[in-house]
């Protein structure tokens, strides 16, 4: 029997790579900080960024999610009705405060000043044909400092995205045939 090709769940568009039968370890997975904010979503333009792995990032969440619409009329048998509406989401990540380290300063100066940074958290790197993961300019909207007494001092921050013209997306870009 063939299991039939689920849709991909991070990226518009299947790159090739069959969901429902690929498993990714989390020690695979890349942060990355980009050297200017994105000017828009495209393929093109995310695999023409510079983009330095944040090496120094520990323990990563994404939360995606879709608010919801009450649908619900007397037609619907006794049954409530639910419409997905606008997608939200964010990332939460962990680092270790290191102040030399240009991932933590790069995230601690757009917190402080209020401004985006282009951000990508891939299952992969971030040019490797058929990498997925959120990928656009975020908020930094949380740099929390926590002092463990037997653990490194962390940084506990909050990334959500932040509008640029096409909107951050998930991609899985793929690099350009030679």
């Amino acid at each position: 029997m063939t299991v039939p090709q689920q849709p991909d769940l991070f990226c518009p568009v299947n790159r090739g790579r069959e969901f429902c039968h690929e498993q990714e370890a989390s020690i695979d997975c890349k942060a990355y900080f980009g050297d200017v904010v994105l000017p828009n979503s495209d393929d093109a333009t995310i695999i023409a960024a510079a983009w330095t792995e944040m090496t120094n990032v520990t323990d990563v969440n994404q939360n995606l999610e879709t608010g919801e619409a009450d649908a619900t009329t007397r037609a619907n048998n006794g049954w409530s009705a639910t419409l997905a509406t606008l997608k939200n989401g964010g990332v939460e990540f962990e680092m270790v405060w290191d102040t030399a380290d240009a991932g933590f300063t790069k995230m601690q100066a757009a917190w402080s000043a209020g401004v985006p940074v282009s951000a990508a958290f891939m299952d992969g790197g971030i040019l490797v044909s058929g990498s997925q993961g959120l990928v656009g300019n975020f908020s930094v909207t949380n740099f929390s400092r926590s002092e463990p007494l037997l653990e490194a001092v962390r940084p506990a921050s909050r990334s959500s995205p932040r509008a640029i013209p096409s909107g951050s997306r998930s991609v899985s870009p793929r690099r350009p045939a030679p």
